[in-house]
């Protein structure tokens, strides 16, 4: 571990660890946002402070170094320690926020517990009175999901650090700047669509087009898919994307599936014609990638498959909730445990 190293005699040395410690932290947050495992170590226990910019000539000390710690750090970005990785490890952060979110929910409903504020809210009726004439004084509802302060609070994250990306960082293929395509500034733009994702995904209706979590999903899907439109539209090489792009890419088309599978037993041709479209073009780009790299090859298997079980469902006018939550695969695995999965997530 870094702490056991002696301390560093240079200010290079000391930014290449903090560098080294920042790409362990991102990876970590990627590869687990989308199972049941823990995260190594907290936010709250993370004092270090983010990258500088890679645009400085020097590596003399910076003013204004952010912590993720910090106050609205997440969606100020001063311009001279800000560059593609800073807002690369802040989405991280968030995409690693709302992993601890889900997980705690999950927690708090598996075991029973509904004294936790957040999550549940006393029961009323229409004069404010605590308790109706048919329930007792201290009867507790549980609160979905969504209601929640800390889930609302998330969401507006997410679209905040959209907005909030400055200008010259939102062109991640460089067409507007004439450069080559940024690949770690590339996968900034797809993590937050991955984040509302994971966020919404447990609690989407995708048969009710009225969903507001159905809609978001799909929004998100369709995002990734264009910034998979535009990376393929140069003369890129894939192989020098960052090794997470697959992952994002493979979440947008277990979405496209979920949403096919309904419109299918729905009848729905049209939309059936158009999700085929979308979901075909995220399995050519994906089969592309997995044709030379070993995480692209098992992410594009695992895809073929979740579509051949979920469809095979489908036309028999059913599914096999194979695809019904990409953000809470892990439920799979704390069954093996015998813990109840709550309501919520049936």
């Amino acid at each position: 571990m870094l702490y056991n190293l002696n301390k560093p005699n240079t200010f290079e040395e000391a930014e290449l660890r903090r560098n080294l410690f920042w790409a362990a932290y991102a990876t970590e947050r990627i590869f687990n946002a989308f199972n049941a495992l823990s995260s190594g170590f907290m936010d709250e226990d993370c004092s270090q402070i983010l990258p500088r910019t890679d645009r400085s000539q020097t590596y003399a000390p910076v003013p204004g170094r952010q912590r993720i710690i910090g106050h609205n750090v997440l969606i100020t970005h001063p311009k001279l320690v800000t560059d593609s990785f800073t807002l690369y490890i802040k989405a991280t952060v968030i995409l690693g926020r709302v992993k601890s979110f889900n997980r705690s929910f999950l927690y708090t409903c598996s075991n029973g517990d509904q004294t936790t504020e957040a999550f549940v809210n006393l029961a009323s009726n229409s004069d404010g009175m605590s308790g109706g004439q048919n329930k007792p004084a201290n009867a507790v509802t549980t609160v979905k999901p969504q209601d929640t302060v800390e889930f609302k609070a998330l969401d507006n994250l997410i679209g905040s650090f959209l907005t909030s990306i400055p200008a010259d960082l939102r062109d991640p293929i460089g067409w507007n700047t004439g450069m080559k395509p940024d690949p770690i500034l590339y996968m900034t733009h797809m993590l937050p669509h991955m984040a509302t994702i994971a966020s919404h995904d447990p609690h989407a209706n995708v048969f009710s087009v009225r969903d507001i979590s159905a809609q978001k999903i799909l929004s998100a899907a369709r995002a990734i898919l264009e910034l998979i439109y535009k990376i393929c539209a140069t003369t890129y090489d894939l192989l020098y994307l960052d090794h997470s792009s697959s992952k994002a890419w493979f979440i947008a088309g277990v979405t496209f599936i979920r949403f096919l599978s309904a419109r299918t037993i729905q009848n729905d041709e049209a939309e059936v014609a158009c999700l085929t479209q979308e979901l075909n073009a995220v399995k050519l780009f994906l089969g592309n990638l997995g044709d030379r790299t070993r995480i692209g090859l098992r992410q594009i298997k695992l895809l073929e498959t979740v579509y051949t079980m979920e469809m095979a469902a489908a036309k028999r006018g059913g599914h096999t909730h194979i695809a019904q939550s990409v953000a809470l695969q892990g439920i799979y695995l704390l069954q093996r445990f015998n813990m109840r999965k709550p309501a919520h997530f049936e």
